[in-house]
């Protein structure tokens, strides 16, 4: 007579049932970064003996096996010891498969959530390593012998759904046995080591490159002219937005550790101390730009280093000395529609003009002349004082000009370095952070981002 619920032996109860275990996966459902929590469906398979339920085919018509409900039998109670939503139970209990031999098999369907440290130092280039343990609670290793049937877990290619984040690259088992929390015997475990991979295509292009092309936006700052008036609201509009993309990855991808830093937001804290370093010498220049003649003295290693030597090395015209030319003692711009006085017979002096005809007294136009000074025409005396003035005048504002000049030619040239600088500070910090992910760097060198 069978007893339902005891544990079957060959001669007694004291000999030890041997348990094979097995599992075949057939989805990674999902993959919780931010709980840690991992989602699967599995079959997992448990083959046993029990000799009492055996039978000679040939006195029951060459039956060699019949199906059986679950409850009517004694089941090994193997549970998933890591699982997080607190059911140790299966959750259908289907039928079981007898042989005449006496082997049992079952293989109850179960979908499983366990706990899953996620490493993310290399997110979104990584690998991750998540456990499934299973373990009797009830008959230790002297009672119950837990043998792992298979070296890996089982995934036959029809019944199998890719999962669209993650790529399994093995998952092979392990059999170890250690003493459960407040018991003093030894439970036998089988481990499997789930090593996925993700595909990184996603964030690649929803993340990865947006921020990238984000800081170069920043850096062609540089190349906008300062009159525009545009550079800091571009700094600041750049700054903003990656700001914000920060706060979308922490507060949704990222899970909350203090483990690490995750790959990408080591990537955005880059871009965002790029931006922020862009926005300040963007300020600088800007401050170069507006300097005159009369709030800065321009040092003279500065003219010769900005104005003279630096600009043919930056593809930039190098002023000439011939930019502005002297006409008479007047500085006028150089270019091709001048005119170059050669001489004139006005001489701006104390003595404007020289009459070389001598007069003794008024005319009927009214002209006083002076004979004993040789004649001067007084009318155009005061005419040549005022030219007097208006040239002084005009040779100040044209040398306060070429002064101003001198500073936003100094600030073009300094925007030109910072635009070579900067760009190749983002190309080689953006290279420098993500090679240190091998898996990017295998992605790179395959050319399957995907």
């Amino acid at each position: 007579r069978r007893v339902h619920g005891v544990r079957p032996s060959q001669l007694n109860n004291s000999n030890r049932v041997d348990v094979k275990f097995s599992l075949q996966l057939t989805q990674i459902v999902q993959i919780d970064e931010k709980n840690e929590v991992m989602t699967t469906s599995v079959w997992p398979t448990h083959r046993w003996y029990d000799t009492k339920l055996s039978w000679i085919p040939d006195n029951f018509n060459n039956i060699t096996q019949i199906r059986l409900p679950s409850q009517i039998v004694w089941l090994p109670d193997i549970v998933l010891y890591n699982n997080v939503d607190g059911n140790f139970t299966v959750s259908y209990y289907c039928n079981i498969v007898l042989y005449n031999t006496g082997l049992i098999e079952w293989i109850p369907p179960q979908t499983c959530k366990t706990s899953c440290r996620i490493d993310v130092r290399n997110f979104p280039y990584d690998s991750q390593r998540c456990n499934m343990t299973f373990v009797s609670l009830s008959y230790s290793n002297e009672s119950l012998q837990l043998i792992a049937e298979s070296e890996i877990a089982y995934m036959e290619e029809s019944s199998f759904y890719e999962n669209s984040e993650w790529t399994i690259e093995g998952i092979p088992a392990y059999t170890h046995s250690k003493k459960l929390p407040f018991r003093n015997y030894y439970y036998d475990h089988i481990t499997f080591e789930f090593r996925i991979k993700r595909k990184p295509l996603y964030y690649t292009i929803n993340f990865i490159i947006p921020i990238f092309i984000m800081s170069l936006m920043a850096v062609i700052a540089f190349y906008l002219p300062t009159d525009s008036g545009e550079k800091v609201a571009l700094c600041m509009n750049t700054l903003l937005s990656n700001i914000m993309m920060m706060l979308i990855l922490v507060k949704n991808v990222v899970p909350s550790t203090s483990d690490g830093v995750p790959l990408i937001c080591q990537y955005l804290l880059f871009t965002t101390v790029l931006i922020s370093s862009t926005l300040t010498v963007t300020v600088v220049v800007i401050n170069l730009h507006h300097r005159t003649k009369s709030t800065h003295q321009m040092p003279y290693w500065v003219r010769r280093l900005f104005i003279e030597i630096l600009p043919p090395y930056l593809c930039m015209n190098k002023q000439r000395s011939s930019d502005y030319i002297m006409n008479n003692g007047i500085i006028l711009p150089f270019n091709d529609d001048n005119v170059v006085i050669e001489n004139t017979n006005v001489i701006v002096s104390d003595r404007l003009l020289l009459m070389n005809t001598a007069c003794t007294s008024c005319n009927g136009d009214g002209i006083m002349c002076d004979g004993n000074n040789g004649g001067y025409h007084v009318a155009l005396s005061k005419a040549a004082e005022g030219v007097q003035y208006i040239v002084q005048q005009t040779e100040l504002r044209a040398a306060d000009k070429i002064d101003n000049e001198d500073w936003k030619r100094v600030a073009m040239c300094m925007d030109r370095i910072l635009l070579l600088v900067f760009t190749m500070v983002c190309i080689a910090g953006t290279t420098a952070v993500f090679l240190q992910s091998p898996n990017f760097a295998d992605s790179l060198r395959n050319g399957n981002f995907q």
